[in-house]
């Protein structure tokens, strides 16, 4: 009959004295020696510390992150959720020690105070809601603001636009249906982001009445033409997907009123002035020059009512 193995507890175990072995628990069963690394089991003391989650591989935020001075190459912690109150993410932030330039962006790469960067996996692109969103807030368009300007002051700065297209996934709320509301414009370049819901969803923004809701331009300052062409062959821009649900985007607007006098004549009024979607360059730069072109860019299963207009395509160096 085989013979139930002792259970040994910590207790049991005595520390090496021999500076090859200094740090680790010995256990000998059999003849054999189990050599047990210390520094894998964190004291109380270590648990109880300002940093003391990254012990645990976990931390409940975004800003607790930022605290956290990492101890090893490579250490890894998830993040519960970007802001207090936010939707669950658990995304894995992993040190990199060989970064020591980068600032902090606010939605993948973090600094703390010490100068360490946790980084975000942003292999099949980049989590909104990383950026801070926080539904009490309806700050959905400002998250993917965040992340636009960012790609854009990158390309700008590397003068390149052709090798850095990022994707901005935008999750479902539940599985019982998603409603995000939107309170401002959300800019997005076609040549430098990718928005892509990852299912079916409506954007609510009956509460834009004096604006447009998305706006799919180069209308950045010192976004100009010709930016990137002498590194790839005179190409204009990257083109591709700028809106690519993986479902249907479904963008609601203020609708109208219709009223009927005495008469029996109705009159409807539209509650907002803006449009659904504006795709291309309407303006051009102070100096009378013009943008980056808006060119070869696509949108997908995407569905608009109630505003002014459905689609609007910008006059100015854009070709579709």
């Amino acid at each position: 009959m085989a013979q139930t193995p002792v259970t040994k507890t910590l207790t049991d175990l005595p520390v090496y004295a021999d500076t090859g072995y200094a740090g680790h628990l010995l256990y000998t069963d059999s003849n054999i020696e189990y050599r047990l690394p210390i520094n894998v089991i964190p004291t109380y003391a270590a648990l109880m510390s300002p940093d003391g989650e990254k012990y645990l591989g976990e931390c409940q935020s975004i800003a607790q992150l930022r605290t956290i001075e990492p101890t090893i190459s490579t250490q890894t912690i998830t993040v519960e959720r970007a802001v207090s109150g936010g939707p669950l993410i658990n995304a894995i932030c992993t040190y990199d020690p060989l970064d020591t330039t980068s600032p902090d962006n606010g939605f993948s790469i973090f600094v703390t105070p010490g100068g360490a960067r946790w980084k975000t996996n942003s292999i099949h692109g980049h989590n909104v809601f990383m950026a801070g969103f926080d539904p009490q807030l309806n700050n959905l368009h400002a998250c993917i603001n965040k992340i636009s300007q960012w790609y854009v002051s990158q390309a700008i700065a590397d003068v390149q636009i052709n090798n850095r297209k990022g994707i901005i996934l935008v999750p479902t709320l539940s599985d019982t249906g998603t409603t995000y509301t939107i309170t401002n414009t959300i800019f997005l370049p076609p040549s430098l982001v990718e928005l892509r819901p990852l299912g079916d969803m409506i954007v609510d923004c009956s509460s834009i009445t004096t604006t447009d809701a998305f706006v799919l331009s180069h209308e950045y300052v010192g976004l100009n033409s010709g930016l990137g062409n002498s590194k790839n062959g005179n190409s204009a821009d990257a083109g591709g997907y700028v809106i690519n649900p993986q479902g249907t985007l479904f963008i609601k607007g203020a609708g109208i009123t219709s009223t009927t006098d005495s008469s029996g004549n109705i009159t409807v009024t539209p509650n907002t002035t803006g449009v659904g979607i504006v795709f291309g360059n309407r303006t051009r730069t102070s100096g009378n020059g013009a943008y980056l072109n808006v060119r070869d860019a696509k949108v997908r299963n995407v569905r608009v009512w109630g505003f002014t207009g459905g689609l609007q395509f910008g006059n100015y160096d854009t070709y579709l």
